[in-house]
């Protein structure tokens, strides 16, 4: 089975299922291939959000009522819900509504993953993807004393993120994008790359919580904090990065 027929075939499987057949291989195929395995995992946890959303839906309080009402008025034994859910016409708008809901959660999700100046940190990420590791000095300090490092080669105002305050650093450089400085480092802990930036030198304007962005197979958690702003990304889907920094010590 090429990975062209499997990335077909997982849009058929859903979490909590026995695949079969060829959706069976075509988990298999995902297992050896990175990109599949991303969009899996992917696809999984859109899954759960619509899961979510159709688990807030509520139906109208005085259904059961007008239900009620209505088999009175025909004088036949009160039908069972299950029954009234197995006409085509309720089939037919219930799938009309899981589709609506479906797009209205990409759409929100979407949303929610874009912001301002997130061209050029994808554009940093795009750079970081392609680091061979010979391109940082070899360093032995952490992340709360790397400071007067950065500033002796021309970065000002470096602030540690405080999640990765005393993490081991084991390299770390000063390059330009758009002609601007950027501090990046590489940490000690899930063979990850964080970088350091003024937010206002590339127009970068992160939710207060945060985002995750991906690219190239690669993944990113990007921190604002005031007019710094820092990165932490590794090789990996969004679901690692989630379980990565949830491990993280809260500052």
């Amino acid at each position: 089975m090429t990975t062209t027929e499997a990335g077909l075939l997982l849009s058929c499987h859903r979490a909590g299922r026995e695949p079969e057949g060829r959706v069976q291989k075509a988990l298999r195929v995902a297992e050896g291939d990175a990109e599949l395995g991303r969009r899996l995992t992917t696809q999984a946890e859109f899954d759960a959000q619509i899961v979510a959303v159709i688990h807030c839906l509520a139906p109208p309080e005085n259904l059961r009522a007008k239900l009620g009402a209505q088999q009175e008025a025909t004088g036949g034994a009160p039908p069972k819900l299950r029954s009234h859910l197995a006409t085509p016409a309720i089939l037919a708008a219930l799938a009309g509504v899981l589709l609506f809901v479906g797009v209205i959660v990409f759409f929100i999700v979407e949303s929610m993953s874009d912001f301002r100046g997130r061209e050029s940190v994808e554009q940093m990420l795009v750079t970081t993807s392609r680091l061979s590791g010979g391109e940082f000095e070899t360093i032995k300090t952490t992340t709360a004393q790397l400071a007067d490092w950065l500033l002796l080669r021309g970065y000002e105002g470096y602030e540690a993120p405080p999640e990765l305050a005393g993490v081991p650093v084991i390299g770390a450089r000063v390059f330009t994008q758009e002609g601007k400085n950027i501090a990046q480092y590489l940490v000690d802990r899930h063979e990850s790359v964080a970088w350091e930036f003024r937010a206002s030198d590339f127009g970068v304007e992160a939710p207060t919580e945060g985002q995750i962005i991906e690219k190239n197979g690669w993944v990113a958690a990007v921190r604002p904090g005031g007019e710094q702003c820092s990165v932490i990304a590794f090789r990996g889907s969004k679901a690692e990065m989630r379980t990565f920094l949830a491990a993280l010590p809260k500052p």
